[in-house]
């Protein structure tokens, strides 16, 4: 906590990642007046930066109160960034979200599921969200085929989608008007000090490289992980200098591919496009589409893979789109659900990484128990970009009141790494 440590004079903080959760994290420290923080991001030009390749949706209709309280202030975040930063896109179009509160729509085959989410969300405040019967549902967006539905979830404004470069854009201009200093390159280890027991420790020093140069960085208070899809391995970096016989928890966070596709659909006569305010729908089957570019036929579609495929990456895999997901799963699943959707042409594909908590698929936002100056806020698990705003509200409340304040997300603590006990969220996308 750095109320209660004695501060650097360089650093207060070091930030391991400068995407949406890192520069958040900074952001929210800095508006409390902790603005001396170094960011650590091992490429800035964000070529496999996972929201920058993203569906950049976001929605309350999660099963889990914590999802639905971080994703409720991510909304409203985006609602008045441009207050919260002092930005104006007039000036610098490139700091716009533009935020399309088109809503979500979930689809099911079974109702239980959708009406105890409900009963959560509404708890947690939210009352945007709807349910709707297969013929409400097909008065209100014609163009969807019903067979075989039983109930629907919707909402008209809160959820929907937005621009994750713009998102991520405005972020970093304000830590760095601020005073952040971010820098470019590779976190290879780390020097530790430590305690009377074997097996708790401190972050004395990190060890970067950049081209040819190597550096040691003194480490002031504390460190957070925040590198998203790298923060698995960038932990294995960090521990591997200790000795095997002092044992150190990992951390669950993995590299898992994720495939979107843009298709265009010319539509005919015969049936009805989705308009451009459609909602970002999710089929039974996992299948998802949203307009996209506010361009009449366009939109990017997408599916998780099953569990028996979805194995850990390296970093050249996110170069392989897997077009079987399009030809076999997407394209049937649409074509049905959606008939204009027969018509739908590829455009262009591209991959991105989740940064999969293989424990829970929720986020860990806490100390590790062992390293005890290394927060954790990661493992989010395609939830990070609409959940960034308030995991670095967090991350600003651990370090400086050593609790969470804002809201409760104790359950997304380490302990839970620790005792194999996941947090189930049902409402996976």
């Amino acid at each position: 906590m750095i109320g209660s440590i004695a501060k650097s004079s360089l650093f207060d903080v070091i930030i391991l990642g400068a995407g949406p959760v890192g520069l958040s994290s900074a952001l929210h420290l800095a508006k409390h007046g902790i603005n001396k923080i170094l960011m650590l991001e091992h490429d800035l030009s964000y070529r496999r930066c996972s929201a920058l390749l993203s569906a950049g949706g976001i929605r309350q209709q999660f099963s889990l109160p914590e999802n639905i309280q971080m994703s409720k202030y991510g909304s409203f975040f985006l609602k008045e960034i441009n207050s919260f930063l002092n930005l104006d896109p007039s000036e610098d179009p490139r700091a716009s979200v533009q935020f399309q509160e088109n809503g979500y729509l979930f689809l099911a085959t079974t109702c239980e599921t959708l009406i105890q989410n409900n009963k959560v969300q509404r708890e947690c405040g939210v009352e945007w969200t709807h349910l709707a019967t297969p013929e409400e549902l097909s008065a209100k967006y014609p163009w969807l085929n019903t067979a075989g539905l039983k109930i629907g979830s919707y909402s008209e404004k809160m959820e929907g989608y937005f621009d994750p470069w713009g998102f991520l854009y405005s972020m970093k201009k304000k830590v760095l008007e601020l005073g952040v200093e971010i820098r470019e390159c590779t976190v290879t280890g780390a020097l530790f000090e430590q305690s009377f027991s074997r097996e708790i420790f401190k972050i004395s020093h990190l060890k970067v490289k950049k081209g040819n140069c190597e550096e040691i960085i003194e480490v002031p208070n504390v460190v957070v992980n925040a590198a998203g899809a790298w923060s698995g391995s960038l932990f294995s970096h960090i521990t591997e200098s200790l000795a095997p016989a002092q044992f150190v928890v990992p951390l669950p966070v993995k590299r898992r591919k994720r495939c979107i596709f843009q298709v265009h659909c010319p539509g005919s006569y015969r049936h009805l496009l989705p308009p451009t305010i459609t909602p970002l729908v999710v089929d039974p089957t996992g299948v998802y589409f949203r307009p996209l570019d506010r361009k009449p036929g366009n939109y990017i579609v997408g599916v998780s893979p099953a569990a028996n495929t979805d194995f850990d990456c390296e970093d050249s895999d996110i170069e392989i789109v897997d077009f079987a997901l399009f030809d076999d799963i997407i394209w049937p699943t649409l074509s049905e659900r959606v008939p204009a959707f027969e018509e739908l042409k590829v455009l262009s594909s591209w991959a991105g990484f989740y940064d999969y908590n293989t424990l829970d698929q929720n986020g860990i936002i806490g100390f590790h128990p062992q390293i005890t100056n290394l927060l954790f806020c990661t493992g989010f698990s395609g939830h990070g970009l609409q959940h960034a705003p308030a995991a670095g509200q967090s991350v600003a409340e651990i370090l400086l009141y050593g609790k969470f304040k804002t809201i409760d997300l104790r359950r997304f603590g380490f302990d839970r790494v620790i005792t194999k006990q996941p947090v189930i969220e049902i409402n996976i996308v």
